[in-house]
């Protein structure tokens, strides 16, 4: 499914930009996953109150690290939810969030009296890829090159065992889909065949 959208529709529509970087470090025994700094630089149009500002990106960096290293909802084999609680849920304690630097860009948008636009979405839209893109660097030597969220230890200590073993096919979905694409397209060239 394709976008589009008219002039007449983006009236009034801002875009806010940024850049994240993730200095992460990858305990290769253990999967564990710490994220040592992090770097957010957004523009989001003219700031009108910058400790506001401040502290829904701090608030975004840490929910994108939520994302990226511990929230999942899983379900047992019989389809019940088993991370209903913030028992089973996991989220980051203060003593895994990382120091943020940040910094704001101010390039005001031609749209809207204010000149404003969004801040408080860049830490869910640049914070996962920039700690998962951290982390596949981390194990590149290893050959892996695609990872899914969440990275919770263990997936990540099954991804580093499996590419230790010769096996990284298996775990890494990137390559598993790949195969799954050529088997596809096989067996539709083979249906096809009288």
């Amino acid at each position: 499914m394709v976008a589009a959208f008219s002039a007449e529709e983006l009236v009034g529509a801002t875009f806010p930009s940024g850049a994240h970087l993730a200095l992460v470090e990858v305990d290769t025994d253990t999967g564990n996953v710490d994220v040592l700094e992090y770097v957010a630089v957004d523009d989001a149009g003219l700031i009108l109150n910058h400790y506001l500002a401040g502290a829904q990106v701090h608030g975004i960096l840490t929910q994108g690290l939520s994302q990226a290293l511990y929230e999942e909802i899983v379900y047992d084999e019989n389809g019940q939810l088993v991370t209903g609680t913030r028992l089973d849920y996991a989220i980051p304690t203060a003593e895994r969030i990382p120091h943020f630097v940040t910094e704001a860009v101010e390039t005001p948008s031609p749209v809207n009296p204010l000149g404003a636009k969004g801040i408080a979405e860049g830490g869910c839209t640049g914070g996962p890829p920039a700690i998962v893109n951290g982390v596949i660097n981390a194990l590149a030597h290893l050959g892996v090159k695609a990872l899914d969220m969440p990275l919770i230890p263990e997936k990540i200590w099954q991804t580093v065992q499996a590419a230790r073993a010769g096996m990284l096919d298996s775990a890494d979905p990137v390559r598993r889909a790949g195969r799954l694409k050529s088997r596809a397209t096989t067996s539709s060239n083979k249906a096809g065949q009288p």
